[in-house]
């Protein structure tokens, strides 16, 4: 690269008409200066060539051959120089050489894009036969004598790339591949209900990826059967959660590993959250966002924790969040905006205004990776409550059915940063709730004021005042993004395959977390466990460092995760007893799910209820709640040693205990004598 820069030095020279001190002839200085481009973008494309998936190989051959042929002046010698350079980095993927040779030759003839570089062709179906080329999918029908009508157009190009399904042999689907109009490429895996359904579900959604279809809306529908009998025999195993699978990371759009070309990510219901994309290079974001980032220890904090999620799952550790709280303006969204152009652009910012169950969707498809809830005042305190602890716990919630049977469970592990003016505490406080013990763990809260002036930061790096430094960090964030996420998770898969790697980490964050607790404080299990999380902020933002990705200086993120760490602590809530925290946390969860306790007598009828458990007045005129082990187990502070949660919950009046053991089997009409525990009333607050 040293060595282009030079020659366009010598080339401004010429070009500026100041020839005295240019030692090279004009004609001389061009040939060098298109040499040293064509060399740098052959070296560009061989990198990427290696990096890219199986599935789509083939595009990317295609694309950076165009790259390299539109550089003007190309001689035959380095033709056969990229050719060979080209093809040899893709050998790996045990394609052809032959068809490869041909597929090369295509694209360098065509020269103007990768969509007009694939070869088009023909299938039939028995209504007629399609075309798809660059300029779009064809059909034609045919008649009783054999002839082919005129052809009529569907839409611009889409591809079928291959078929995949579960290791369980279900969730059939198609993986498509088009280009926008701005040319950008699209990959979706495309579940086979979308082939049942009406024919505009299927058109809305390729038209929001940016498919033009044809206005004729009687051709529209053909594009199922196009899609039907396109002529792909590759398959591909899908997988309907991102992040790790096996030795593979796995994105909307990539999966990174071993078996990158194998793996390819299908949403359930097919959508896929935006966000997960990049934009500029590594190079820029390192120097426009991650170097403002510098003497802001907020900000390192925030991107430090975007690399964290991805460690958790080797490490087995369990996730949770952060919550920077304080005034407006002082810079906790920008924080935060910082963080996501790690993984991808502004739209990856999510929001608290979800409820629970929404939220249990954006955490799945967060899975192994790092989240943002913005403005946590937009939700309310009983949703806020319930989603530090599920977000946190890992899973959504189990709900028994009226026959007993447990419903699928959405699974994550990750971190996450919220913000807001208000702390978790005082919205529940507010709303006349009780804060209970632990809430400030899941969700530790950080203090935004750095005590400078400056808001959230202590350094605004020349700017006139931190409002500008502001919207500077925000305006770069949204403009360079989403490479830095990748790059970590590349170099993260090569590393994991050395157990002493992930056991270096392990030691070095349980190391740390217990140095981060000053001695004079109270070391109890959860304050062990949220330093534990600081850590593993900690010890992602120096691997990243050490990966060459943020810029700074070995122990920068050690350092602002320390300052952060001691924020908390001075703003943490006192500790409560642990005896206290599990009769809150037992009545908690009732009162949340007080509507799903039905009367005993309705069990055989209530068919289409959610049910969690039963209900029955004694003869003492009291009622009397039920409660499948199975749910006790996994709802009512599941991180508890259970003989311990059942002796609390006894001694407090909370529990009935029976003549043996904790729970007793109990006649429930039309689900036989399951074991269930027996709570009282005093579980909520408005019954004796």
């Amino acid at each position: 690269m040293s060595r282009l820069l030079n020659i366009a030095g010598w080339g401004a020279q010429v070009f500026n008409g100041d020839t005295s001190k240019a030692k090279k002839s004009k004609s001389t200085i061009l040939a060098e200066l298109r040499s040293a481009i064509f060399r740098q973008e052959l070296e560009n494309a061989v990198h990427i060539l290696r990096d890219t998936e199986t599935f789509a190989v083939i595009s990317a051959l295609k694309e950076q051959v165009l790259k390299i042929r539109q550089i003007p002046g190309l001689s035959d010698q380095e033709k056969g120089e990229a050719k060979r350079a080209l093809i040899d980095a893709i050998k790996s993927h045990e394609l052809q050489s032959k068809d490869l040779n041909i597929i090369f030759e295509v694209a360098w003839s065509q020269g103007e894009s990768e969509q007009s570089s694939f070869e088009s062709f023909c299938f039939g179906c028995a209504e007629g036969r399609f075309t798809v080329d660059s300029e779009g999918v064809w059909f034609q029908k045919i008649s009783s004598d054999g002839s082919y009508s005129s052809r009529q157009k569907i839409c611009t190009p889409i591809i079928v790339e291959g078929k995949i399904s579960t290791k369980q042999n279900d969730n059939w689907g198609l993986v498509l591949t088009w280009w926008d109009p701005d040319g950008k490429k699209h990959t979706w895996a495309m579940p086979m209900n979308y082939m049942i359904d009406s024919d505009k579900i299927l058109v809305k959604t390729l038209l929001s990826g940016g498919v033009v279809f044809d206005h004729n809306r009687k051709v529209q529908p053909l594009i199922k059967t196009y899609l039907s009998y396109y002529p792909s025999y590759r398959r591909i195993l899908s997988v309907n959660t991102l992040g790790w699978h096996g030795e593979n990371y796995v994105l909307p759009e990539a999966t990174i590993g071993p078996d990158a070309g194998k793996l390819i990510f299908q949403a359930d219901d097919g959508n896929v959250l935006p966000g997960y994309e990049q934009s500029g290079s590594l190079q820029e974001w390192r120097e426009n966002v991650s170097s403002l980032a510098l003497g802001n220890s907020m900000v390192m904090f925030s991107i430090s924790s975007a690399f964290a999620g991805p460690l958790l799952n080797s490490l087995n550790i369990e996730g949770g969040g952060f919550h920077f709280v304080g005034d407006s303006s002082l810079g906790k969204s920008t924080s935060c905006m910082a963080a996501i152009s790690v993984w991808g652009s502004p739209e990856l910012k999510r929001s608290w205004r979800s409820t629970v169950n929404g939220l249990e969707g954006i955490a799945a498809q967060h899975n192994d990776n790092f989240l943002v809830l913005d403005e946590i005042k937009e939700s309310s305190p009983k949703e806020v409550a319930g989603a530090a602890y599920m977000l946190a716990n890992g899973h959504g919630k189990t709900v028994m059915s009226s026959t007993r049977r447990v419903s699928a469970v959405r699974r994550w592990r990750l971190i996450y940063l919220s913000n807001g003016e208000l702390s978790l505490g005082d919205m529940i406080k507010s709303s006349g709730q009780q804060f209970f013990a632990g809430q400030d763990v899941r969700l530790a809260e950080i203090p935004v004021d750095a005590g400078v002036g400056f808001g959230a930061f202590e350094n605004i790096h020349e700017c006139a005042d931190s409002k500008t430094f502001s919207e500077k960090l925000v305006l770069v964030s949204k403009k360079f993004y989403g490479t830095a996420g990748i790059e970590f998770i590349k170099q993260l898969t090569a590393k994991m395959k050395d157990p002493a790697f992930t056991e270096t980490l392990r030691t070095k964050i349980n190391t740390l977390a217990q140095r981060l607790i000053p001695k004079e404080a109270s070391s109890t299990s959860q304050l062990n466990r949220v330093a534990k999380r600081f850590a593993v902020v900690a010890v992602a933002g120096e691997l990243a460092t050490e990966m060459g990705l943020t810029g700074w200086q070995e122990g920068d993120a050690t350092s602002s995760v320390t300052k952060q760490f001691n924020s908390f602590l001075k703003n943490k809530e006192p500790d409560i007893p642990k005896e206290q925290e599990i009769i809150d946390c037992a009545k908690k969860f009732f009162q949340d799910n007080k509507d799903n306790f039905i009367p005993i007598k309705e069990a055989a009828t209530s068919q289409n209820r959610p049910v969690i458990g039963y209900k029955e007045v004694d003869r003492q005129g009291k009622t009397i709640y039920y409660l499948s082990t199975e749910v006790f187990a996994e709802r009512i502070c599941p991180e508890q040693p259970q003989k311990l949660l059942k002796e609390v919950l006894v001694q407090s009046g909370l529990m009935i205990k029976p003549s043996q053991g904790y729970a007793a089997n109990k006649s429930i009409p039309g689900h036989g004598s399951p074991k269930l525990y027996i709570f009282s009333g005093k579980v909520f607050s408005d019954e004796d």
